[in-house]
């Protein structure tokens, strides 16, 4: 436990939300923690994920998922979200 997060009960800014956490969030915008931040948790899961689809201007590190699941990084599944559906009959 740092010093630097609590003394005593007495947090330097609002208290994690997570259930016996002694450590304070960073600022009034969230109310996690750096160890319990979800955004933090779901980028370590996709640390060693590849963009499956390989778009232009791709990242090549996967960090979200489209509505079928497929792992891809952020800058082509805004392309395939930007693009006009397909009219072929």
């Amino acid at each position: 436990m740092s010093g630097i997060d609590r003394l005593g009960h007495q947090y330097y800014g609002a208290p994690c939300e997570v259930d016996n956490c002694p450590h304070s969030v960073e600022n009034d915008k969230i109310t996690r923690c750096y160890d319990h931040n979800l955004q933090r948790l779901v980028e370590a899961l996709f640390a060693y994920e590849e963009c499956h689809f390989r778009g232009v201007n791709c990242t090549e590190s996967a960090t979200v998922y489209n509505e079928h699941g497929v792992m891809m990084c952020e800058t082509c599944l805004n392309a395939t979200l930007d693009e006009e559906p397909s009219t072929h009959a």
